[in-house]
């Protein structure tokens, strides 16, 4: 990994080429799944999500070493046109509101991943390596946070399912926002914002799972986070 490559902040490292990912390697999101039973396996991966949250919140406050270049157009934008393909348990009218919701999202020019998710974010040794390939991205901070916060949400739903204690990814998600919103720090983010990034990327994950079960799952969680959504705004 060349220098003008490797870009470190409290523990992570952004690989913006496939030269940087670890080899081999595996993302978080294969490692958490089944979900690891050895309380040390546990404690590594909570201090994980803690940095990566704090590295997130120095990444969209501009403190954190970047690469040189201009950002992308985030994935984020993109849905609109994907979300057309609409699998039956999803009303016209909860796409109506993905649709919307993915423009609001991506019309903003701070600086942020834009496609971050647990399958970008890889264990070393002594940090954490975030794949960013394709760049970095101009979009509204809560892609970010919504996108980590609805593999987690996922995750704990799974482990439901399937008759498993969720309550590990729970503390991890806890660990996560705790790490990018700080203690005492009420966040600069929105919830409803950061529920609408969730939802959106629940409904991506549904249409890229080949495991009916999962995919039901996703669909079901994008569903009811839309609904939530509209619960909060009209409160």
């Amino acid at each position: 990994m060349t220098p003008h490559h490797r870009h470190r902040a409290r523990g992570v490292v952004l690989a913006t080429s496939p030269t940087d990912l670890p080899v081999p390697g595996a993302s978080l999101q294969e490692l958490l799944w089944p979900p690891p039973a050895a309380p040390q396996a546990e404690r590594r991966t909570l201090e994980q999500l803690l940095t990566l949250g704090q590295w997130l919140r120095r990444l969209h406050r501009g403190v954190a070493p970047r690469p040189s270049g201009s950002p992308e157009v985030a994935e984020v934008a993109e849905i609109a046109a994907r979300v057309d393909q609409r699998p039956s348990p999803l009303r016209p009218a909860h796409w109506a509101s993905l649709r919307q919701w993915s423009t609001i999202l991506a019309d903003d020019d701070h600086l942020g991943h834009g496609r971050l998710g647990l399958d970008h974010v890889y264990p070393a040794s002594s940090h954490l390596v975030v794949e960013a390939t394709q760049g970095l991205s101009a979009v509204h901070a809560a892609v970010d946070v919504g996108w980590i916060t609805a593999d987690l949400i996922e995750l704990s739903h799974r482990a439901r399912a399937r008759g498993t204690d969720p309550g590990a990814f729970e503390r991890l998600l806890s660990a996560f926002v705790t790490g990018y919103r700080g203690l005492t720090d009420g966040g600069h983010l929105e919830d409803l914002d950061v529920y609408r990034a969730a939802a959106l990327r629940m409904a991506l994950r549904a249409g890229a799972q080949d495991d009916e079960e999962d995919r039901d799952l996703d669909l079901r969680l994008a569903r009811h986070l839309v609904e939530e959504c509209w619960r909060l705004g009209l409160a």
